[in-house]
């Protein structure tokens, strides 16, 4: 019986579709997942910056370089070393390798009160500008006496092609990387000096004379660039000023709202000398800024506009190895808690730092290698024990509508969460267009995730959530045109108590939707 009803309705469903000059049309209820993630600690903080401990609780550790002082801020080489222009007289005639230029000099670098006996090159050039006023190649010798590298003197020849009558400049650049200055001059008794010397001559290739086609021979010699790998001599006794300046820092960058009570916080500066010389450090200000909100934090501690001494790093095998003098100093005692919970983007800061208070009690030995600068950290360790008020992070995500998405008509989204933070959390979603941009919150039954019932020794009995989101087929046109949501999570602790978060807490959670199809067959 059952199989000869099935046949009469399958005839008599034929007959209608064959004889109806209009499509069928009907609504089909279909099922599917939309998303699927999983929030813990690390969507609120950067995860590298979040330690385990021993039983399994959290903290944040932050190490923020505050500046840091390199070799380049006692002393720079100059930027020009030459510079000399002459007329040659019309229809001049030199013969192949004859010298015509000759000049010996005694370079002085302006960097008093520093005075230095060596200093060595990490990197930078030395750039020669000619203009050649001849028809023939001349030959520039450029020599460095006291300038060495692996025991040889600096002594290089550049060939500067045929001038033209229009004085165009030949560059040249010559590496001066790994190169040692003795700066005491020609008789090894004073500083901040260094002989140089020059020649200029037609080159010995050319076949016949050289004609001047130019009036002027023009050179130019600098140096370019120069990076200092070390430095040895007295280094001066002057107070240098750093700041007002800023950091960055992105540890609170997913925190987007609300507010935190932090239990405790264990705050430090940490103090690394890699001079060879004696300092003396001044904190003037250090202030926390968040961009978003305008809020401002100043750090009130003993160590703030206290002088600070710092004595000198010493030197072990010729240079061969440097042992930083370090100090840690702690500020836990100050309004740190206050600083960190304005969520700042960015730390400012103004000091000041004098090299040998008190004087040149090195005899001329102070020294600084590039890679031992002098540097000021920030280190806090953050335990995660707080409570929490309206704290609230944000993440987007990816979501994919299976099927034929344009013949959805509307949607009811069932967010599914399985909570082990002992928080509430309310929920919203947002859908976002290509650029980022909110363009529509869906609205929802207005349940909370229920927070975790705290057990014993942090574990938790992870509570079961469902809420439903539903849009209209307006609304639902929105989520079909876009790719993004974003889930904005807001957490509370019960009764504004304070919790301790564990590195198993986490919010399992999966959204699933039911989708309305519209379905058509035509005739």
């Amino acid at each position: 019986m059952g199989k000869r009803l099935f046949i009469i309705i399958a005839i008599t469903a034929t007959i209608l579709i064959s004889c109806s000059k209009k499509p069928l049309q009907w609504d089909v209820d279909v099922s599917a997942p939309l998303l699927k993630t999983e929030l813990t600690i690390a969507n609120l903080l950067p995860d590298s910056m979040i330690e385990t401990n021993e039983d399994h609780s959290l903290s944040v550790i932050l190490n923020k370089e505050l500046f840091s002082v390199s070799p380049a801020s006692i002393a720079e080489f100059p930027d020009s070393l030459f510079e000399f222009a002459l007329n040659v007289p019309q229809n001049s005639a030199l013969a192949p390798g004859m010298l015509f230029f000759y000049k010996d000099e005694l370079q002085k670098l302006a960097i008093a009160p520093v005075e230095l006996n060596y200093v060595r090159i990490f990197s930078g050039d030395l750039t020669f500008n000619v203009i050649n006023p001849f028809d023939k190649p001349i030959e520039l010798t450029y020599k460095l006496p006291s300038a060495t590298k692996d025991g040889v003197a600096f002594d290089k020849t550049i060939i500067i092609p045929p001038g033209n009558t229009s004085g165009t400049s030949y560059t040249a650049n010559l590496s001066m990387a790994g190169y040692t200055f003795d700066l005491r001059g020609p008789d090894a008794n004073t500083c901040n000096r260094f002989m140089t010397r020059m020649t200029a001559r037609i080159a010995n290739s050319s076949t016949d004379s050289a004609h001047s086609i130019h009036e002027n021979l023009f050179i130019k010699i600098r140096f370019k660039n120069i990076v200092l790998d070390f430095l040895k001599g007295y280094f001066g006794n002057v107070s240098t000023s750093y700041g007002p300046e800023s950091i960055q820092t992105d540890i609170f960058k997913n925190i987007t709202g609300g507010s935190l009570q932090l239990d405790k916080c264990t705050a430090k500066f940490e103090i690394e000398n890699g001079f060879g010389a004696d300092a003396q450090l001044q904190l003037q200000s250090i202030k926390a800024v968040n961009s978003t909100s305008g809020k401002e934090v100043t750090l009130q501690s003993s160590l703030i506009n206290n002088p600070i001494n710092i004595t000198r790093a010493t030197e072990t095998g010729s240079g061969v190895s440097v042992i930083p003098n370090k100090a840690t100093l702690d500020f836990s005692a100050s309004n740190i808690t206050d600083l960190l919970t304005a969520f700042p983007d960015r730390f400012e800061y103004a000091a000041k730092l004098q090299l040998n208070p008190l004087g040149n009690i090195s005899s001329g030995n102070d020294f600084a290698y590039l890679s031992h600068p002098f540097a000021v950290k920030l280190h806090f360790n953050l335990p995660l024990k707080f409570s929490a008020q309206n704290l609230t992070l944000q993440k987007s995500i990816a979501y994919n509508l299976s099927g034929k998405a344009a013949d959805i008509n509307s949607a009811t989204l069932h967010l599914i969460a399985d909570n082990s933070f002992p928080l509430s959390a309310a929920i919203t979603l947002h859908i976002e267009n290509q650029n980022g941009d909110a363009i529509l919150e869906i609205p929802h039954d207005g349940t909370t995730i229920a927070a975790a019932t705290l057990l014993q020794d942090g574990e938790t009995e992870t509570k079961h959530t469902i809420i439903n989101f539903k849009l209209n087929e307006e609304q639902t046109k929105v989520l079909k045109d876009n790719k993004m949501m974003r889930v904005t999570v807001v957490f509370n602790t019960p009764a504004n108590q304070p919790v301790n978060i564990y590195d198993s807490y986490k919010i399992d959670m999966k959204i699933t939707a039911d989708f309305n199809y519209g379905v058509s067959i035509n005739n």
